[in-house]
C-alpha cells in the first residue's frame, strides 16, 4: 500500500469521508458548555468566584493567626499589663460593716470593677479580700491595737502623686473606710 493505486475503492471513500470537515453549527460552544455545567463536568463562574473567595478568606484568616501567634511569642511581655514607674499597695482598713452577707458580696463586685477598670487602662490592679483577725507574732495572740485590714490592692502608677489620686478613687472610701498607701519597694 504505498500509493493511492493500490487502495480498494472501500477504503478510497472511508479515507475521502475523513477529509470532509463537519460543521457543528453556529452555537455549538453554547451547547456544548450548558451541557458540560449541566452534568457537573464545569461550575459556574458565580459558585468559582464565591469559592475563591472563600478560599481567600480562610487563607487571610491562617495568615493573620500565625503572624499574631509569632507577635505574641516574639515580643516581651506580650499580653502583660504595662509597668508603670511604681507599684503601690493600698491597704484597706475597716469603714462601715455590710448589713448582710449580700451587702459584702456586692461591695467585692463593685471593688472588682474598680480593678478591672485600671487594667483595662493596662495598669496593674490586683486584690484581694482578707479574713478578719489572726494571730500576731512573735506572740501568736491577737492584739488589738493592730488595726484590721479588710483586704488590699496593688496598683501601678506613674508617680506617687498618681496613685494617690487613683486611690482616691477607690470605692471603699465611699462606705466609711480608710486606706493606707505605701509605695512598694523593689528589692531584686
Amino acid at each position: 500500500m504505498n500509493s493511492n493505486d493500490e487502495w480498494k475503492d472501500q477504503e478510497k471513500d472511508a479515507f475521502e469521508g475523513l477529509r470532509r470537515e463537519i460543521d457543528p453549527g453556529p452555537d455549538f460552544d453554547r451547547r456544548l458548555w450548558q451541557r458540560l455545567r449541566r452534568e457537573g463536568a464545569l461550575h459556574s463562574s458565580a459558585a468559582t468566584a464565591r469559592y475563591r473567595g472563600w478560599l481567600l478568606q480562610v487563607a487571610a484568616a491562617v495568615i493573620f493567626f500565625a503572624l499574631g501567634l509569632g507577635l505574641g511569642t516574639w515580643l516581651p511581655d506580650a499580653g502583660q499589663p504595662r509597668q508603670a514607674d511604681g507599684r503601690y499597695m493600698l491597704l484597706l482598713l475597716p469603714g462601715e460593716a455590710p448589713a448582710s452577707p449580700a451587702s459584702a458580696d456586692r461591695l467585692v463586685a463593685e471593688y472588682g470593677e474598680w480593678a478591672r477598670d485600671l487594667r483595662r487602662q493596662g495598669r496593674t490592679a490586683t486584690g484581694e479580700r482578707l479574713a478578719g483577725g489572726g494571730p500576731m507574732l512573735p506572740s501568736g495572740q491577737a492584739e488589738p491595737e493592730v488595726p484590721a485590714l479588710e483586704g488590699f490592692f496593688i496598683i501601678s502608677a506613674s508617680s506617687p502623686e498618681a496613685a494617690l489620686d487613683t486611690a482616691r478613687t477607690h470605692p471603699h472610701l465611699r462606705y466609711g473606710g480608710r486606706i493606707a498607701l505605701r509605695e512598694i519597694i523593689a528589692t531584686d
